[in-house]
């Protein structure tokens, strides 16, 4: 079975597996929405050195197969900041195993994401683990999100 870790992204190979995996995956999400300005898809590691996130990450053969990052917005409320899986690890169940632990270990909080409102296997995704469409928002032209809620409590897939 998977495991989830904690990520330190200051380590520079760690950044450099994270940055390499969110440009893969990132660019297959390109695709799917079709806009290709998404920023991690091109993140330095300075950059991703600002980010408040806490990463965690699932390792499969010795490589990052996918990983998951979440923010802190405000008091008893948590960000799901970036979900990626590798796509040589697509369809494996990582993103959902990554999702799962992550509310898991954070029970107590109400959590939000957004994704493009074109990328359907996330958002099944993030409807089967509890979270509600709240609403879309066109962002650039052409580029709609779709943004998600889901309150704390206890986890049923659907």
């Amino acid at each position: 079975m998977y495991k989830m870790e904690p990520l330190l992204i200051t380590d520079s190979a760690v950044s450099n597996e994270l940055r390499a995996l969110q440009t893969a995956a990132y660019l297959v999400e390109a695709r799917l929405i079709g806009f290709d300005g998404i920023p991690q898809i091109n993140e330095t590691h300075e950059a991703l050195l600002t980010s408040n996130g806490i990463f965690y990450g699932c390792r499969l053969d010795g490589r990052l197969a996918g990983a998951i990052a979440l923010e802190e917005e405000s008091p008893g409320e948590l960000t799901i900041d970036r979900l990626v899986v590798h796509p040589d690890f697509f369809r494996n169940g990582i993103g959902r195993f990554l999702l799962r632990q992550t509310l898991e270990l954070y029970p107590n909080v109400d959590w939000l994401v957004s994704t493009g409102a074109l990328n359907a296997p996330a958002i099944q995704l993030y409807l089967s683990m509890g979270f509600i469409e709240t609403g879309r928002k066109e962002v650039a032209p052409g580029l709609e999100i779709a943004n998600f809620r889901r309150t704390s409590g206890p986890l049923t897939d659907t």
